[in-house]
């Protein structure tokens, strides 16, 4: 399903997809770490 969707986008939209998925795994990375060393959320 993603490769025949991914097939119709242009490349600037692709790029962009790309960016969002660096930023999701980045956050998603810093999400696991602070449950992993028990960090605490500061309001």
């Amino acid at each position: 399903m993603i490769d025949a969707q991914g097939s119709r986008l242009t490349v600037q939209r692709k790029k962009r997809c790309a960016e969002l998925f660096t930023r999701s795994a980045r956050y998603e990375y810093m999400f696991w770490d602070m449950a992993w060393t028990e960090q605490r959320w500061l309001p």
